[in-house]
């Protein structure tokens, strides 16, 4: 019996390329920014450092649709924004939510729900206190890697006026 190994590809940095007819070139600078950390990792995940920006996630006012810059916060509590149904390792993540509030009233309550297919991962409530670029951290333990990832953003009180932005999220792989 022979002993097989494995075939990976060579570690090479993913560079955007000219722009398939179905995606722009912003697209494709996207796509290449939120694969390129999977790819280059490969097996070696010690030093896997994911990022989401907002464009990866969808609007929960217009489903199917993505995110825009600023959200409009006028309306009753409800869901803000979901996806992006990208996939990770399994592992052990630090996990860091970028947020804005703009121009909402203060205090905002957000609750961030964290699924892996029909697994809830973890649910959390940030509080933002101020107005400007903040961040919520917890942690994670993920271990399905054929799931989907999906955050959801709910905005847990009703609002008269205001806009916010989602930032975006990082995930840092911190061991099995």
């Amino acid at each position: 019996m022979l002993a097989t190994r494995p075939h990976y590809l060579p570690r090479q940095r993913l560079e955007p390329t000219a722009a398939p007819a179905l995606m722009t070139q912003d697209q494709a600078r996207l796509v290449t920014a939120t694969l390129n950390p999977l790819y280059n990792a490969g097996m070696d995940r010690r030093d896997l450092v994911v990022d989401w920006p907002f464009e990866v996630f969808l609007s929960a006012d217009r489903p199917d649709t993505a995110l825009p810059e600023w959200i409009e916060l006028t309306g009753p509590a409800r869901n803000l924004a979901y996806g992006p149904y990208l996939h990770l390792p399994p592992g052990h993540y630090d996990v860091e939510f970028r947020f804005d509030p703009g121009t909402a009233m203060l205090p905002m309550l957000l609750s961030l729900e964290l699924y892996a297919g029909k697994q809830r991962l973890t649910k959390v409530i940030a509080n933002f206190e101020r107005h400007g670029r903040q961040a919520a951290s917890f942690e994670v333990d993920h271990a399905d890697p054929g799931a989907a990832i999906e955050l959801r953003v709910r905005m847990e009180r009703g609002a008269i006026d205001g806009r916010a932005r989602m930032l975006g999220m990082t995930f840092t792989h911190r061991g099995a």
